[in-house]
């Protein structure tokens, strides 16, 4: 393969890396190999806290690049140099600021980088914004020779990619978590929520929406289609969806279980206006969004939430979720097998620790917290 066929296909596994971030190290290996240098070491650091946020060393053991970066960074001149004088995507080469005068009287060379051998450096930086510092350095081995004009023009074609493809690849972190962070909301809800296209099929469900759909009962998929299980309503949902997809505006409607079945069960679900993507996409895109939710129950706080809202005792948890389901202290009191004047002291210490007073804004208070089930 030739020069240009080889460094084609490494800028195209460059570009992979922001589809397939576990590839880093592979590609970073690969371009070490290209290079012919001892060793590739990629490190990012978050700029508001100094903290070092991303770390891969090729060609010496991964320990040492996070010795580096825990003990080495603050006293290295080369870093340094790199930070004051030389601009993202401009390549320092260490031979050209550092002799061997000064390496020799350098505790950063003689304890540290000499000791792992390695020697002559190039090393730019690749992203450098409010938040983010992300550098990478090339080394040779102690007895290579400094880096020759060659090498360094061979680096300096590959840097733009390099840094392309890093700022894709944080750009995609970025938005990876958004999306990962807004799914655990939306399972930690009670609602199911089924996003549809402008076919009724789904392209995204929430943790309720997939176990709603497993057991059938209410919703189904018929070829990939969204579907009530009651006939009358299977329709109603069918315009309801395609009024939101066409029109934007939102529809409700109740389902239930069909005639004769052994859980019987309602639901509300409304569609509502899925955002507009800003921009074109190749995939099906949601046009409606279906919030459904159980009818005749509600979901309350549960034990645990209320224990740490407000500082409750396990006894105490389980008497305020008996009130807030209607129990009565006397009631209560006969199923706990307590006596209830050991309920009613209880029921004070519920009132002092909610800022309530009165059992039915106790009730209240409590009914307006969300359940969350992590």
């Amino acid at each position: 393969m030739d020069e240009l066929a080889e460094f084609d296909r490494l800028v195209s596994q460059v570009y992979e890396v922001p589809l397939a971030p576990e590839r880093l190290p592979a590609v970073l290996e690969q371009i070490t190999g290209w290079l012919g240098v001892g060793s590739c070491h990629l490190i990012g650091w978050n700029n508001q806290t100094g903290e070092s946020t991303l770390n891969i060393m090729i060609g010496v053991a991964q320990e040492v690049g996070l010795d580096y970066s825990a003990h080495y960074a603050d006293v290295d001149p080369r870093r340094k140099c790199v930070l004051d004088h030389y601009a993202p995507g401009q390549l320092l080469a260490c031979q050209e600021h550092f002799d061997a005068r000064f390496v020799s009287r350098s505790e950063f060379y003689q304890d540290y980088l000499r000791a792992i051998g390695l020697r002559y450096l190039l090393a730019t930086t690749l992203l450098d914004d409010p938040s983010r510092l992300v550098q990478i350095a090339f080394h040779h081995y102690v007895g290579h020779a400094p880096f020759s004009a060659p090498e360094i023009q061979m680096t300096e074609r590959l840097i733009p990619h390099l840094q392309r493809a890093i700022a894709l690849l944080l750009q995609g972190n970025a938005l990876q978590q958004s999306m990962d962070i807004a799914a655990a909301g939306l399972d930690a809800s009670p609602l199911a929520l089924i996003a549809v296209d402008v076919c009724g099929r789904p392209v995204f469900c929430n943790r309720q929406a997939e176990a709603l759909l497993r057991d059938g009962a209410v919703l189904r998929l018929r070829n990939g289609v969204l579907r009530a299980r009651v006939a009358e309503q299977d329709s109603a949902l069918a315009h309801a969806v395609a009024a939101t997809a066409r029109h934007g505006t939102s529809g409700n409607l109740t389902l239930s279980t069909s005639p004769g079945h052994a859980r019987p069960a309602r639901f509300s679900l409304t569609t509502i206006p899925a955002p507009e993507p800003e921009r074109y996409a190749l995939q099906s895109r949601a046009v409606a969004l279906c919030l459904i939710a159980p009818l005749g129950t509600r979901r309350q706080a549960t034990a645990r939430q209320l224990m740490q809202l407000f500082g409750l005792t396990p006894a105490e948890a389980r008497l305020l979720r008996a009130l807030t389901q209607g129990t009565t202290l006397d009631d209560y009191a006969s199923e706990c097998d307590l006596r209830v004047t050991t309920v009613k002291t209880q029921l004070k210490s519920l009132f002092a620790k909610t800022g309530t007073c009165r059992q039915a804004a106790l009730v209240r208070l409590i009914m307006d917290i969300p359940a969350v089930r992590a």
